[in-house]
């Protein structure tokens, strides 16, 4: 039997508006609002290559209005002010 695993605290929720933090890489959208589409942990080496961020990290996939995505880590995200 395997064992339960937790789901991990996210900060976000889906739907949530949210703006990418000022000091952002330019390709995540600094300053821009978007709204949350989905979230993951990078879970092994093989998933932390593809995305360049280490195992363990938390990410989120963001939708801006123009129905561009991105996945960012949480660290450049912030709550909107609604």
């Amino acid at each position: 039997m395997k064992p339960i695993m937790n789901e991990p605290d996210f900060q976000f929720d889906w739907n949530d508006e949210v703006v990418v933090a000022n000091d952002a890489p330019e390709k995540f959208g600094p300053s821009k609002i978007a709204a949350v589409v989905g979230m993951r942990v990078v879970e092994n080496e093989l998933q932390a290559s593809a995305a360049g961020f280490p195992v363990g990290a938390v990410l989120y996939m963001i939708e801006f209005s123009d129905g561009s995505m991105v996945e960012l880590p949480a660290s450049f995200l912030r709550r909107a002010d609604v």
